[in-house]
């Protein structure tokens, strides 16, 4: 995944299966929190067998949960409410033109 990150790289999918309850949310969350450079929310365990050197900055996470609606307005919700978190909730952040 680090490999995909880079600005130069093409691998930019992922996918991880699994049963129900092996754990894929909470390695996605994990996952979140270190590339949003949130290493405090990150148990102590974890810690100490991650590596935090950065030499990228920081993603934003987007929350996108499922709904019946287009996966579109999904993830343009997602992007939405990311901006809004970033930029305070009194902007109107122009996520995508109609």
């Amino acid at each position: 995944m680090r490999e995909g990150l880079r600005p130069s790289s093409g691998e930019r999918a992922w996918r991880i299966t699994g049963h129900y309850g092996a754990g894929k949310s909470s390695f996605a969350l994990l996952l979140a929190h270190l590339l949003s450079g949130k290493e405090a929310n990150i148990p102590p365990q974890v810690r100490r067998v991650v590596d935090f050197g950065r030499n990228e900055p920081p993603f934003v996470s987007v929350l996108v949960t499922c709904a019946r609606e287009p996966l579109a307005v999904s993830i343009l919700r997602g992007l939405f409410d990311a901006a809004q978190h970033i930029y305070g909730r009194r902007s109107n952040p122009l996520v995508a033109e109609p």
